[in-house]
């Protein structure tokens, strides 16, 4: 039995999750539960080498819970983990920020009078935004709906980080983030 605990010692690693606005967090592998020590917003836990980690958690009142897995390999692991605003205080944000991205649009798209601006979204802590353009007029002249994505850049202007297009692929868009690209692309 002491030569199973020492070898299973042996064969992990010891890991800090570094963790903010974050109320309960629970940490599991494939091999079941881990056993996790909380030392205030830190916690420090062995996972098996070469192992992927799943950390479920449920954010502070304004932050998103959810799951995020990580990849453990042979050496000790520093981990930070900080949930994204909830869905609630994007939408909040989004009341002020929307006039400014109908702006930025209708200055730098040619031809947006032609579409309708709709289905506006925030992401992340509210710096990153995506909305659908709609064809105006009769349905036979064009019935693609296309989809922007926008990043405000330094907390005050927003810029256009893809222009309109039915879909975004991940190599041509490098600098946005793939869990948006993601959200868009399946709207």
């Amino acid at each position: 039995m002491g030569a199973l605990v020492v070898f299973n010692y042996l064969d992990s690693v010891p890991v800090s999750l570094n963790t903010k606005n974050i109320s309960i967090i629970k940490v599991s592998s494939g091999s079941g539960d881990i056993s996790v020590e909380k030392k205030g917003d830190n916690f420090l836990f062995r996972a098996p080498k070469n192992s992927m980690v799943s950390v479920d958690y449920v954010g502070i009142s304004g932050f998103d819970s959810g799951s995020r897995s990580f990849s453990i390999g042979v050496t000790p692991k520093t981990i930070k983990l900080e949930p994204y605003y909830s869905q609630d205080r994007l939408r909040g944000l989004l009341i002020n920020e929307l006039p400014l991205i109908t702006n930025v649009l209708r200055s730098k798209i040619s031809g947006i009078s032609d579409y309708k601006i709709t289905k506006p979204v925030l992401y992340h802590y509210g710096e990153w935004s995506s909305v659908q353009l709609e064809r105006k007029g009769l349905y036979s002249s064009n019935s693609d709906t296309l989809s922007v994505v926008l990043y405000k850049e330094d907390s005050s202007a927003w810029r256009i980080a893809a222009s309109p297009d039915i879909l975004f692929f991940y190599k041509n868009y490098p600098k946005i983030p793939t869990d948006i690209l993601d959200q868009v692309n399946n709207r």
